[in-house]
């Protein structure tokens, strides 16, 4: 469905219509956005359905330049008749409850008058936005804007999008009956078991290893540690018997160890 209608007078501002319509297709997408010279079907009356895509739309831009009151031969101006196909646009999109968005083009032109038609003199309550060729790459992601306050569900392709979190510097190439063996921070890491059994990390660990909760069996670490080991839980790394916090001593194998944490009365017993 068309959500964009872009209606332009084709003898005032079509060069600025053009422009405009390009980049709403380039971020909104061509289905997203009405502009007769590309969206009318062959073989179909374009007056039907240029006023029902503008009734159908969200939203209508109407493009006006200087030349927007043009007069013809007569010295009437054009949006005086009422079969003015730029009139009979914004007719239908203002009785459908299509919200209306006027676009001056050019620095020189003003506003429109008082003495519109009765049937589109609400033009002169809307907000309206500028356009000019000088200013391009600043106005016209101010005018995508306006369109998408009023069409919030448009998706703006052109905007960056959120990267996903970064797994730099993880790589696992094997994972099989609780093993994994790969690389983290560029070292060799080799994760053997689970909780309830053997867990190995083998290279070289540069910052801190933290490893939470009760292990029922041996945590082996080898190779070059620098910085902290925190262990939260018993820990027994080997065989025999170990009972007792784990932020006293780690039992390094064999025999029985009791100890229980410090006291500020008995500074001695911390090992």
């Amino acid at each position: 469905m068309h959500e964009i209608f872009v209606n332009y007078r084709t003898n005032d501002a079509h060069d600025a219509a053009f422009a405009i319509q390009a980049d709403l297709t380039h971020r909104f997408g061509a289905d997203k956005v009405f502009y007769a010279s590309r969206s009318l079907k062959h073989g179909v009356p374009f007056g039907d359905a240029l006023i029902r895509e503008a009734g159908k739309a969200r939203v209508l831009l109407a493009v006006i330049g200087s030349e927007w009151l043009k007069r013809d031969a007569r010295g009437h101006r054009l949006v005086d008749d009422e079969n003015d196909w730029v009139r009979r646009e914004i007719v239908a999109a203002l009785n459908a409850g299509t919200h209306v968005i006027p676009v001056l083009v050019g620095r020189t032109t003003d506003r429109l008058p008082n003495d519109l038609p009765p049937d589109i003199k609400d033009l002169l309550n809307f907000n309206y936005r500028r356009f000019d060729h000088r200013e391009a790459e600043a106005q016209l992601p101010q005018i995508a804007a306006a369109v998408q306050e009023v069409v919030p569900g448009l998706i703006d392709n052109t905007e960056q999008k959120p990267e996903p979190p970064s797994m730099a510097g993880t790589t696992s190439t094997n994972q099989s009956g609780g093993s994994t063996i790969g690389t983290q921070g560029g070292r060799s890491v080799n994760v053997t078991g689970d909780h309830q059994g053997g867990t190995h990390l083998s290279g070289d660990t540069h910052g801190d290893v933290h490893i939470s909760g009760d292990r029922r069996d041996g945590i082996h670490i080898d190779g070059d540690q620098s910085g902290g080991t925190n262990y939260g839980g018993a820990i027994n790394t080997g065989g025999g018997t170990f009972i007792g916090s784990s932020r006293g001593n780690v039992h390094t194998g064999s025999g029985a160890q009791f100890n229980t944490l410090p006291t500020d009365d008995d500074p001695d017993d911390e090992q």
